[in-house]
C-alpha cells in the first residue's frame, strides 16, 4: 500500500494548568497516530519552562496514502513528570488526519504552523495551546518484500517450549490500553 511521511516538529505549548501541586512541572510530549498507537515518539523533559515547556523536536510518521486517506487522527498528550512516578496528564490535543491533508495534492506540501486547543480528559473548556507545524511529503509507492515477490515459501518451524519465555514479561503498549 502507498503511504506518505507526515513530519511533525512538536514546538512549545503554553498556558497550561498546574497539575503538580507540590512541584515544579516539568512536560513533555507524546505523539502517535490513531492507525498505529503502539509506535509513539517522545519529546525530551522540559525541566524550566513549567506551565509552558519548548521542544522543537521533530518526528516522522508515515500515514497511507489511499482511498481514504483523511481517516485516523494525530494525538499529542502532555505529561508531568513527578518524581515520585505515575505522571501525570497535563493535556491532550486530537488533530483529525483530514485537517492536514486538506488542500494537499500527491506531491509534497510546505511546512505549515498552527496552534490546537490543548484540553484535559473530561473538560470542555481548554486548558491551553499547543504550537506544532507539519507537512506531508510525497506519494511513496508500496515496494513488495522479497517473500512475498519469492516462489520458494518460507520454512516452517516447529515451535518449541512456552511464550513468554520463563522469567519474561510482555511488554504491553501503552498507548493502546488509553484508547
Amino acid at each position: 500500500m502507498a503511504s506518505r511521511t507526515l513530519e511533525i516538529t512538536l514546538i512549545s505549548a503554553h498556558g497550561l494548568k498546574k497539575v503538580n501541586i507540590f512541584s515544579k512541572m516539568e512536560v513533555y510530549a507524546l505523539a502517535w497516530l490513531s492507525s498505529d498507537p503502539c509506535h509513539s515518539s517522545r519529546t525530551f523533559t522540559d525541566r524550566d519552562g513549567g506551565r509552558n515547556p519548548t521542544w522543537n523536536r521533530h518526528f516522522r510518521f508515515s500515514v497511507p496514502a489511499g482511498p481514504d486517506p483523511g481517516r485516523g487522527a494525530l494525538h499529542v498528550t502532555l505529561r508531568a513528570h513527578r518524581a515520585a512516578g505515575f505522571d501525570r496528564i497535563a493535556g491532550e490535543v486530537k488533530i483529525p488526519l483530514r485537517d492536514i491533508f486538506d488542500g494537499v495534492g500527491d506531491g509534497p506540501g510546505p511546512m505549515k504552523l498552527s496552534s490546537f486547543q490543548v484540553r484535559l480528559p473530561g473538560f470542555v473548556k481548554p486548558k491551553g495551546m499547543l504550537r506544532l507545524s507539519y507537512r506531508l511529503g510525497g506519494v511513496i509507492a508500496a515496494v513488495p518484500s522479497p517473500r512475498e515477490s519469492s516462489a520458494v515459501p518460507a520454512p516452517v518451524h516447529r515451535a518449541s517450549g512456552s511464550f513468554p519465555p520463563a522469567g519474561r514479561k510482555i511488554r504491553r503498549c501503552v498507548a493502546a490500553a488509553a484508547a
